[in-house]
C-alpha cells in the first residue's frame, strides 16, 4: 500500500485556507459595518450638543425672576402669614424654608429673599406707645389687586418652563442612551480582535506549516521538528520564499485589520469625552429645575 502525504497536506491546507478567507470576509464586513457606527454614534453626539446648546438659549429667556417676585407680591397666603407674625425672629434660611412652604411652585430665585424682607417690611404691623402703659398696633393697609390678566401671564410661563424642564429630562436620557449605545459598539471590537489573533496564529499552524512539508516522497514520512537551520535553508529556497511572501502578505492584511480596530477605538474614546458630565446633569441646563 502507497501512501502519498501530499494528497493530505494539500487537502489540509486548503480546507484551512477556505476557512480562514471566509472569517476574514465576514470580519471585512463586519469592520464596515462598525465604522458606520461609530460614524453614526459620532453624528448623534453633534445632533445632541446642537440641542443641548438650543436648549439653552431657550431656557435663558425665561423670565425666572419675574415669576418668583410676582408670585410673592400677589401672594395672598403669605400676604396672611406676614400678618400673623409667622416671620418674626426667622433668620434668612429659615424664611425662605417658611416661604417655600406657603408657596411651593416658586423656584427659588435669589430675588426670592429681597422680596420677600420687602413685603415682610410692609405689612408687619408696628407698635405705638402712648405713655408708659398703653400703646396701639398699627395694621398697614395694602390692596393687593393683581394686574389684569397677571395670573394667565404667570401660568402661561409656569407651563413654558416646565416644558421646557421635560425637554431638559427628555435630552438627558438621550445622552444616557447614546452613551450606552457607543459602550455597547466598543465591546464589539473586542470579540473581532481576538478573532484576528487567532486566524494570524491559524494561517501558520494550519497553513504555512503543513505546506512546508510538500513535497515528500512516496511512503515517506513527514518529520516534525523545529530548527532554525532547517527554517533558513527553507526561507532561501524558491518554496520557502513563496511561503513567507504568503505569510506576510495574509499577516499584513490580518495587522490592517487590527489598526482599523486601534482606529475605531481611539475614535470611541474621542467621541466618549465628548460626553461631559453637564449634559447629564439637570443642573447644569438650569439651576432652577
Amino acid at each position: 500500500m502507497t501512501i502519498d502525504w501530499n494528497w493530505f497536506f494539500a487537502a489540509f491546507a486548503q480546507c484551512a485556507a477556505a476557512l480562514i478567507a471566509i472569517i476574514g470576509a465576514f470580519i471585512i464586513s463586519k469592520l464596515l459595518g462598525e465604522a458606520e457606527k461609530e460614524e453614526v454614534h459620532s453624528s448623534k453626539i453633534d445632533q445632541l450638543v446642537i440641542q443641548y446648546n438650543g436648549l439653552l438659549k431657550r431656557i435663558s429667556v425665561r423670565y425666572f425672576d419675574w415669576y418668583d417676585k410676582r408670585n410673592i407680591d400677589y401672594s395672598s397666603a403669605l400676604e396672611k402669614s406676614i400678618k400673623s407674625g409667622d416671620f418674626q425672629g426667622l433668620n434668612d434660611e429659615e424664611k425662605l424654608i417658611k416661604l417655600f412652604e406657603i408657596e411651593p411652585d416658586l423656584f427659588g430665585t435669589p430675588s426670592c429673599l429681597e422680596e420677600l424682607d420687602k413685603k415682610i417690611v410692609e405689612l408687619t404691623p408696628n407698635t405705638t406707645q402712648l405713655g408708659n402703659r398703653f400703646s396701639i398696633v398699627n395694621s398697614p393697609m395694602s390692596l393687593n389687586i393683581p394686574p389684569v390678566g397677571l395670573w394667565d401671564k404667570l401660568s402661561k410661563e409656569r407651563e413654558a418652563i416646565n416644558q421646557l424642564k421635560i425637554e431638559s429630562e427628555t435630552l438627558i436620557e438621550r445622552f444616557d442612551k447614546a452613551r450606552n449605545d457607543i459602550s455597547i459598539t466598543q465591546n464589539n471590537l473586542t470579540p473581532i480582535k481576538i478573532t484576528i489573533y487567532i486566524l494570524g496564529i491559524g494561517l501558520l499552524l494550519t497553513i504555512i506549516y503543513p505546506l512546508h512539508f510538500m513535497p515528500i516522497g512516496v511512503n515517506q514520512s513527514p518529520t516534525l521538528g523545529f530548527s532554525f537551520d532547517l527554517i533558513i535553508s527553507n526561507i532561501f529556497s524558491i518554496k520557502g520564499l513563496l511561503l513567507f511572501l504568503l505569510t506576510i502578505v495574509i499577516e499584513g492584511i490580518f495587522g490592517y485589520f487590527l489598526w482599523l480596530i486601534k482606529s475605531l477605538e481611539k475614535k470611541y474614546a474621542t467621541t466618549t469625552s465628548r460626553l461631559d458630565e453637564k449634559y447629564f446633569n439637570i443642573l447644569s441646563y438650569s439651576q432652577y429645575f
